[in-house]
């Protein structure tokens, strides 16, 4: 079979906040968290961006990949955001390889 390239966008109409608030919440948690023990970015954003948290899920992709679907993301850049999450839903038993790869020269922060 054809591989598939798939992207699901699930912010579109806010269907991620609607249909699974608490996935939704934890996700800004581990971020507003993670700034607040590394970074402090999101401080000035709160004002800047009238959030409580200073979060905003802009873009939320869901992308398959395995045997019969996508086998590897290549190399780019996630503009327009200040932070990308990336959460892997099987676990680590239900495949073979797979690296998670960042350009840590490229990283700009506090920390």
């Amino acid at each position: 079979p054809v591989p598939k390239w798939d992207t699901v966008y699930i912010q579109t109409d806010e269907h991620f906040r609607k249909n699974l608030p608490d996935i939704y919440s934890k996700i800004k948690k581990l971020v507003v968290d993670t700034d607040r023990e590394n970074w402090g970015l999101l401080c000035a954003l709160k004002k800047t961006v009238g959030l409580d948290d200073g979060v905003n899920i802009r873009c939320c992709e869901f992308h398959e990949y395995g045997k019969h679907a996508r086998q590897i993301c290549g190399p780019h850049i996630d503009t327009g955001s200040i932070f990308t999450v990336d959460i892997m839903l099987s676990s680590t038993e239900d495949f073979e390889g797979g690296v998670f790869i960042t350009d840590s020269k490229k990283t700009q922060g506090n920390g």
